[in-house]
């Protein structure tokens, strides 16, 4: 976690993804609207969304597991355990 106004590297991964699930979702739903017969009207905000959520989900489903990782604990602190 990076600090207070800095943005660090693994920061800029997690907002790129969350820009890319958000991206897919709006073209899934640009897709629906072009399916003949189909007006989702005022719910294209809402389908939007859905959309969104769906493709983290997806996401979340197919990616590897990755381990947990234990906090650090600052070298002051594990000086005094010791």
């Amino acid at each position: 976690m990076s600090r207070r106004f800095q943005i660090d590297a693994t920061d800029v991964v997690k907002i790129a993804k969350g820009g890319g699930i958000a991206v897919v979702g709006t073209v899934l739903t640009y897709l629906a609207e072009q399916v003949p017969n189909v007006d989702l009207g005022q719910y294209t905000p809402l389908v939007t969304g859905v959309f969104c959520v769906l493709t983290n989900l997806f996401h979340k489903l197919v990616r590897k597991s990755e381990p947990e990782h234990s906090p650090r604990i600052p070298r002051s602190a594990r000086a005094d355990e010791e």
